[in-house]
């Protein structure tokens, strides 16, 4: 889950990133102009951002696949000097009541 949410922050920080570096670029350095973080230029680089990850958790929900398991998990454990590793042990089909 850490891992899904720093890859939603970083696709909707990277316009700002892509905009600092390439300012960076054209001047040589001098990014710290007055007009680069303007109101309107932090308002279209805020809705890209939030394009970018909109699209991204779209498209990780379309592709990943969650796995269709349920049941109880069972850690891995010591067992006869040998490690029998965790598994998802599966439920039991519970009756239907009327």
């Amino acid at each position: 889950m850490g891992r899904i949410l720093i890859l939603i922050f970083a696709l909707g920080a990277s316009p700002f990133v892509v905009a600092a570096f390439y300012e960076w670029r054209r001047d040589q350095g001098g990014w710290r102009r007055r007009g680069l973080w303007a109101r309107e230029r932090l308002l279209k680089l805020a809705l890209w951002g939030l394009l970018l990850a909109a699209t991204g958790s779209l498209a990780m929900a379309l592709v990943m696949d969650p796995g269709g398991q349920t049941g109880r998990y069972e850690p891995a454990r010591f067992e006869n000097g040998q490690v029998t590793p965790g598994r998802i042990v599966p439920e039991e089909p519970q009756p239907r009541s009327r």
